[in-house]
């Protein structure tokens, strides 16, 4: 890591600095080893000093810093406090224009004061990073604060002119609630507007109204009614400045309707508009957080809202919410940037929960941060203007704008749900298809997985009493073998559904069992009642069974014009229910179990190797835990990032390729797993070519056909 320093030239204060950036060097070094040792007592190869004008001017183009620590008060000029954020401003702008730089200013000022000596060019720069007083008991210098994607919206937010103007109308709003509470002191309210105003007076030459004018009208102003007036002006500078946009007429009544089964989280820092946000949106939707006492659950506690949370909220229960509401810029009660933004959030939730709906708050006009996104992160997946709400019209128009969009939303979580399930091991049809159960169903079996084996172990237990012949209608846990009644469709629940499961699950195996008995897979009506009736309340057998209430995949067969039978199609199937098909088919046809790959089918090796060919296969082989390496005599030539011979990779075995197969649908809940299958199903050949039916059951899981 290459640091630079910039700082006046007085001895004692730079002797200061070099022990507070060692110490905090070596106090990072015990929380990662992986470090390496630095000393900061002089200049070197990854730390330089710059105590001078003529030293900055004549900096060393060749050294590229990842920290720059800048002293506002250099005094190489004046006695000021600009000097220092002008010359950031400089190397964030020119020199280091391409490069993510972590920019740190360090001051015997407090912000708060420096915020106040700064010039209104220079407002933005304190409010927007980091800063350390020297003169604390503990000065908290660290190497780096906020991320890439953060850094680009500090420079178009709070360095270029566009930018700041942007950021004034996406205050604005915030200050115009505040003046309108009578909670609040005027002197509080007028400092504010003030603020904004003085730097709107940058803007001068872009407007007719005289900005200093409204400047001594703020200060001159005694009560809110009076800043009301002026803020509705500063407004209108804005609009002049900016662009001008039309009201619109708007509705303030939302139609009454069935709220819908999805979670909603909402980050706003601004308390009146998360509390309106929450009111909103809880019209629609089951859950809401925060509620209405700024409260949110969390591991089955409730705890208040912070903003400064924002990042570990969604680490520790991002997956469990459909909808996100991000607001553009965090600031904390001080008026301080935080180290993290709205794009930050909304990257993060994409990694925590890429089958989230996501929406952006902003006091902006929708267009101009769609504007603002592209230019400060080129992230294939980044928000877009129909997935911006803007504050800039108020409430109504705001509360119209959530009406209008909450049918879009909804169909986005339909089908956030449907690509969610896409690739997930169980069945799709029927019941596994009511609201809410594609949701449960995959986090029984990615976040879930003790409670699915409990109810996994139940079934399984119950089967084999069911081969034994000792499974009776009065079997514990067997409950008669009652299964969901389809007029439950539109109000099911959780409970209900699982309550339920462990019955289907052992449904569904017995159905599994009597199709294998023949070689067309199909369960005739009639043996099947025979075989069920004296363990299950069943008095009818037929195709709403196996598809709606089981929920099988397949089709109905007839004899002279009347349902005979059903023949289930194996694909959509849970894990075991797999396993225990392949295993069975595979010891019928014992015979290829030893075969080459190759001269079993040509299609089928080229296509194994092919997918053993890429490198995410071989990072991963290990945690599939099988008995065969075919990379043995690779490994070191791939560790030194050399590409895999696909021609000396050894030849397989069908029970190989179908091992790996298996492999696959047993790790179902590895993170590494997409990256697979997404090679395997992408690649997978046509089924008319495989000959071998547990390969193409396989296969056919894996690609959900």
């Amino acid at each position: 890591m290459n640091i630079l320093l910039i700082t006046n030239s007085i001895k004692a204060s730079q002797t200061f600095i070099y022990e507070l950036l060692q110490n905090s060097w070596n106090n990072s070094l015990n929380q990662d080893k992986r470090k390496e040792n630095k000393n900061f007592s002089k200049e070197s190869d990854y730390f330089k000093i710059i105590d001078t004008k003529d030293k900055y001017d004549s900096i060393d183009k060749k050294f590229i810093p990842e920290t720059v620590f800048i002293v506002p008060e250099l005094l190489w000029d004046n006695d000021g406090v600009n000097e220092g954020y002008d010359k950031a401003r400089e190397l964030i702008t020119k020199k280091y224009s391409l490069k993510f730089v972590q920019f740190i200013f360090l001051s015997i000022l407090e912000r708060e004061t420096l915020k106040k000596l700064v010039n209104p060019r220079n407002k933005g720069i304190v409010e927007a990073f980091p800063h350390v007083c020297l003169l604390d008991s503990n000065p908290d210098i660290q190497f780096s604060y906020y991320s890439d994607i953060h850094y680009k919206l500090i420079k178009h937010l709070a360095i270029s002119d566009e930018g700041k103007l942007q950021r004034i109308s996406h205050e604005i709003n915030s200050i115009k609630t505040n003046i309108s509470k009578d909670t609040r002191e005027v002197g509080y309210n007028k400092t504010d507007l003030i603020t904004k105003l003085e730097e709107l007076s940058l803007f001068q030459q872009w407007t007719s109204i005289e900005i200093t004018d409204e400047i001594d009208n703020a200060k001159n102003a005694t009560t809110n009614e009076q800043l009301v007036s002026i803020s509705k002006t500063t407004e209108n500078i804005i609009d002049e400045i900016n662009l001008k946009f039309t009201s619109k007429s708007t509705s303030n009544e939302i139609k009454k309707r069935d709220k819908t089964n999805y979670k909603v989280f909402i980050i706003e820092d601004d308390e009146e508009y998360r509390k309106f946000f929450s009111e909103t949106f809880s019209r629609f939707y089951t859950e809401v957080y925060p509620d209405i006492n700024d409260c949110y659950s969390v591991n089955k506690t409730t705890k208040t809202f912070t903003i400064s949370e924002a990042k570990d909220i969604i680490n520790a229960i991002g997956k469990s919410f459909n909808i996100f509401l991000l607001d553009l810029l965090y600031k904390d009660n001080a008026g301080n940037w935080l180290n993290f933004n709205g794009l930050d959030l909304y990257r993060l939730v994409k990694s925590v929960n890429p089958y989230a709906v996501l929406r952006i708050i902003t006091s902006l006009p929708r267009g101009i941060v769609a504007k603002l996104v592209e230019v400060i992160t080129s992230d294939t997946e980044k928000p877009n203007i129909d997935q911006v709400y803007t504050k800039k019209y108020g409430f109504d128009y705001l509360k119209d704008n959530i009406i209008e969009s909450i049918e879009k939303i909804d169909e986005e979580c339909r089908s956030k749900a449907k690509s969610k399930t896409v690739l997930s091991p169980f069945p799709k049809t029927g019941v596994f298809c009511w609201p809410g159960i594609p949701d449960l169903m995959f986090n029984l079996l990615f976040d879930n997985k003790d409670q699915y084996l409990k109810h996994r172990h139940i079934s399984e237990t119950l089967f084999c009493k069911f081969q034994k012949n000792t499974l009776t209608k009065a079997t514990s846990e067997w409950n008669m073998g009652q299964l969901p009644k389809p007029g439950m469709k539109k109000t099911v629940t959780d409970s209900y559904f699982l309550g339920k499961l462990s019955s289907i699950m052992t449904h569904r195996l017995i159905a599994l069992n009597e199709a294998l008995k023949n070689d067309y897979y199909i369960v005739n009506y009639t043996d099947y009642l025979a075989i069920t009736k004296k363990i299950m309340n069943i008095t009818q057998v037929n195709k709403a069974y196996f598809q709606t209430k089981l929920g099988f995949n397949g089709t109905e067969k007839r004899e002279d014009g009347v349902p005979s039978g059903f023949k289930i199609s194996f694909i959509n199937m849970f894990p075991e229910e797999i396993s225990f098909l392949t295993k069975t088919l595979s010891s019928k046809e014992n015979r290829l179990k030893h075969v080459l790959l190759k001269k079993f089918s040509p299609v089928l090796n080229a296509f194994f190797k092919k997918i053993l060919g890429e490198l995410v296969t071989y990072e991963n082989w290990d945690v599939l835990n099988l008995k065969y390496n075919p990379y043995k005599s690779q490994e070191t030539n791939i560790d030194s990032g050399n590409p895999i011979s696909i021609d000396s990779l050894p030849d397989l075995s069908l029970e190989n390729f179908q091992d790996f197969l298996e492999a696959l649908l047993d790790n179902y809940d590895k993170e590494f797993i997409d990256q697979i299958v997404q090679l395997v199903t992408d690649n997978a050949p046509g089924s008319d070519k495989i000959k071998y039916q547990p390969v193409e059951i396989l296969i056919n899981n894996l690609y959900n056909k």
